[in-house]
């Protein structure tokens, strides 16, 4: 069974959406707040045209177009049919999306069918659906497509209600990938929703619907300035107004996405298309903290960060979107074992080292305790971590703050602030160590039973089944395995 590339108020499943969850660009609008611009281009379908591709009769096409034999028709949508195909050249099955034929002679809808699929084809990436076939044959026009099983989100929605956190935010992160993907090829999406996310049997989230697609700088045509395009309930709110938009817009888009996925219901609902897309531009979203209190904070803020009013506010760019997400989800836990930490230490004892060549007494110091604190602070790793894909964590996965960073440090270094402490007391050097321990031997004892102890520290973590030790224990943190 295929899923359909939804945009507009009927799926292929002949299943009417939620007011607010069509797509807009194909049909007229009401008035809607802008910039005070009219509209350059709109999109002008007629009441027999919207009647036709909503209407129960089935698209009546060859049974052959090319060299594709048409099986069966599996869903309707505004735009027209998608039919189970067999690729008779490869001998194959494809999904087969063929125009309204009612559309043909309105050139735009033409552009757009087009569009979707060259701005498809554009790119080759496991989270976007492939196309493989675009053509024109007695008088219909039509591309062949992956045939993908599954169900979209939409539809695990409707099925399951809300998701917990973790998935929901694992099928995000694909979708993010998948649209890190476009962006690289100059494609905005402008139609992310859950109904054009379609999650396969085997676990993979495919974005489909490239039919308000732009490329940058290069369809100002369809979705220029002044056009509102996109589904009310995920539509950014550059896009309400119909102003200029970029990859910022998809990712306001993912994140009224993810809101629906975790509280079963998009960030604004209305009566009207118009309402929301107005509730989009002048409404604060509510949290999603507020909604479920088991929701993470760190999720409710990264979805909070997603739908700022402001381009500007949000994450800049996927990577940035990506980092967050992944700093959202939950970590395997895979703590370090005795020698991977023991290289990695010795790793960044090597820098300091060559480092400290050019530093003075004191100086060294100061940059030792800097190097851990606040590499580890910042990135949650040291160049020796960082080589061995190393990261510095709480129990829970998530980062530790500089504090408790700063307290593990002390902690690890307990022996050699007690013996320096020592060593200050009575004046001594590594030169004058030997008369030390002749005039003052229980004091020297007391130093090297508190290095044994030290040492003991060492090999309890080595040996250990939980490979903490006890500046890792009491502060909270473990040295893991980078993995996700």
């Amino acid at each position: 069974m295929v899923r359909r590339h939804s945009g507009s108020s009927v799926s292929i499943f002949g299943k009417k959406k939620k007011a607010g969850e069509e797509s807009i660009g194909s049909r007229p609008t009401e008035s809607v707040p802008t910039t005070g611009e009219e509209p350059e281009h709109v999109v002008e379908v007629t009441d027999d045209d919207m009647a036709e591709m909503q209407g129960t009769a089935p698209l009546q096409v060859p049974k052959q177009l090319k060299h594709f034999e048409i099986l069966s028709e599996i869903g309707r949508g505004g735009m027209g049919s998608v039919f189970l195909a067999r690729d008779v050249s490869l001998d194959r099955e494809v999904a087969l999306k063929v125009l309204s034929p009612s559309l043909i002679r309105n050139e735009l809808m033409v552009e757009r069918f087009d569009r979707e699929a060259r701005a498809q084809a554009r790119i080759s990436h496991p989270n976007i659906t492939q196309i493989y076939f675009v053509g024109r044959d007695q008088g219909c026009h039509f591309f062949a497509m992956e045939l993908v099983h599954g169900k979209n989100l939409a539809e695990i929605l409707e099925d399951e209600g809300a998701l917990p956190w973790e998935k929901a935010l694992g099928y995000i992160r694909q979708a993010a990938t998948g649209l890190a993907a476009a962006n690289e090829r100059g494609v905005v999406h402008h139609d992310v929703k859950p109904s054009n996310l379609i999650l396969t049997n085997e676990g993979t989230v495919k974005i489909a619907d490239f039919g308000l697609a732009k490329q940058v700088k290069r369809d100002s045509r369809i979705t220029g300035t002044g056009v509102i395009t996109g589904s009310p309930a995920y539509m950014s709110p550059e896009q309400g107004r119909g102003t200029a938009t970029d990859h910022r817009s998809d990712i306001y888009s993912l994140g009224a996405s993810l809101f629906h996925l975790l509280a079963d219901r998009p960030p604004f609902e209305s009566d009207s298309a118009v309402g929301t897309i107005v509730q989009q531009i002048t409404e604060e979203p509510p949290r999603l903290i507020d909604i479920d209190p088991s929701i993470p904070r760190r999720v409710s803020e990264l979805v909070g960060c997603c739908l700022e009013k402001n381009p500007s506010k949000r994450f800049q760019d996927y990577e940035k979107l990506l980092r967050a997400i992944d700093e959202a989800m939950p970590r395997k836990i895979t703590p370090a074992g005795w020698y991977a930490r023991f290289s990695a230490v010795l790793f960044d004892l090597i820098v300091i080292a060559v480092v400290s060549v050019f530093l003075g007494g004191l100086a060294k110091a100061v940059f030792y305790a800097a190097y851990f604190v606040l590499l580890e602070s910042l990135f949650a790793w040291t160049p020796g971590k960082r080589v061995l894909r190393l990261t510095l964590r709480k129990l829970d996965g998530r980062r530790a703050f500089p504090a408790r960073i700063g307290l593990r440090f002390l902690l690890a270094h307990w022996f050699f602030f007690a013996a320096g402490g020592v060593f200050w007391l009575y004046g001594t050097t590594v030169e004058s160590y030997e008369a030390f321990t002749q005039s003052n031997p229980i004091t020297s004892a007391l130093v090297v039973i508190l290095f044994l102890l030290y040492v003991l520290g060492l090999v309890i973590m080595a040996l250990g089944r939980r490979k903490r030790a006890f500046h890792d224990s009491f502060t909270g943190t473990i040295v893991m395995y980078d993995i996700h």
